[in-house]
């Protein structure tokens, strides 16, 4: 947790040190209204996650 604050403190202005931080993570499929506040919208004006991380993915890094 300290390497994130460092190096998102860095990012946002280097001495001010930032004291709240939120991390947000989803699993299984996130409603529509989910995806309407955190997804991004396409072309076609559909909501979509902006990140992907596969079970595939999970279980070869050993998190599964």
């Amino acid at each position: 947790m300290d390497a994130i604050l460092d190096t998102l403190s860095s990012d946002f202005g280097g001495a001010n040190r930032l004291k709240i931080i939120s991390l947000f993570g989803f699993s299984a499929m996130p409603k529509q209204s989910t995806l309407q506040i955190f997804g991004q919208k396409d072309e076609n004006s559909f909501y979509s996650p902006f990140y992907l991380y596969s079970m595939k993915q999970a279980i070869e890094e050993g998190y599964i």
